[in-house]
């Protein structure tokens, strides 16, 4: 989902990878995400626009959340792939224990050519 940005992340991750065919690619990715110290806040943006976008001083966790990202991708011609994309993050207790914060989703479709 592209949210799990910064330094003070520990992200443990897992991909698999299946090709289908010269033209079919399947690719799934998984992270656990927790802050490095659970007494940090959770930053958004890279180096002079960073924020901090959610401080819980008094958290009982660093787990962020999982993320499960499916991508699949055809090419259609050798110029052209078709790529669509459902990208799942479940929210762990730093983000829900002072509350239901949701647990957000994207989905995708994306076109690429080549000149």
């Amino acid at each position: 989902l592209g949210i799990m940005r910064g330094s003070n992340l520990t992200n443990y991750s897992a991909i698999v990878t299946q090709t289908f065919s010269q033209k079919a690619q399947l690719i799934l990715r998984f992270y656990d995400s927790h802050l490095t110290s659970r007494s940090d806040g959770w930053y958004m943006g890279s180096s002079a626009s960073q924020r901090q976008t959610l401080v819980r001083p008094t958290a009982t966790s660093s787990k962020i959340g999982d993320e499960l990202d499916a991508q699949f991708t055809y090419a259609v011609s050798p110029k052209l792939n078709v790529r669509s994309g459902v990208y799942k993050m479940w929210t762990g207790p730093y983000v829900t224990e002072t509350g239901n914060h949701g647990s957000p989703y994207e989905l995708r479709l994306q076109i690429f050519g080549r000149f």
